[in-house]
């Protein structure tokens, strides 16, 4: 417990000692904790690797063509995990170029383990991203194709499952016996 000289004399030091007081050295810092990034909330760029960035971004987007906001929301999260992707790599890369008696130190092992981690956890991301994304671009395709009415009358988020079940044709009960396969008889009569 403190005595109250020792309270008294916390209390003065913390006047003198205020931090940061310019928005310069407030900003540099906020990135006192920063070690690579990549556990960030916000993405993370370096001044040198914007350009490198907005390619990236720019090729997917001409790739993956996403509209609405939910897909654009998808498309957001998956430049993040891609971009995040190639910084772990490249993180990697550094790593390993130092000396090599570095690369048997046991802090050496820990941070490849921990870039494994990361570079796992990046790359389901962008695969559920991607995968997710593909398939509301595929729903909102069939959805046009199945349903000429207007597009507000089908909620956006309907499951192209619910609208494929309108168009099945049951199974007869008692299939009838095919003596021959068809596809092959089709392809016979058609030569």
């Amino acid at each position: 417990m403190l005595s109250q000289a020792q309270q008294t004399a916390n209390t003065s030091n913390a006047q003198l000692s205020t931090g940061p007081r310019t928005p310069e050295g407030k900003a540099r810092s906020s990135q006192n904790a920063v070690k690579h990034g990549l556990t960030a909330r916000d993405l993370v760029l370096r001044a040198d690797e914007s350009e490198e960035f907005y390619q990236l971004q720019a090729s997917l987007q001409d790739d993956l063509q996403p509209q609405g906001a939910l897909e654009q929301d998808l498309f957001g999260q998956l430049v993040h995990a891609a971009w995040n992707l190639r910084r772990v790599r490249r993180l990697e890369a550094d790593l390993s170029r130092g000396p090599h008696d570095r690369l048997a130190g046991n802090s050496c092992e820990k941070a490849f383990n921990r870039f494994a981690r990361y570079h796992a956890r990046f790359e389901r991301s962008y695969f559920r991203c991607l995968r997710e994304l593909r398939a509301l671009q595929t729903n909102r395709a069939l959805r046009a194709q199945l349903q000429p009415q207007p597009a507000a009358a089908l909620p956006s988020l309907t499951s192209i499952r619910e609208l494929t079940k309108r168009t099945r044709f049951p199974l007869p009960q008692h299939p009838t016996p095919i003596t021959q396969h068809p596809t092959r008889s089709a392809q016979m009569e058609v030569s």
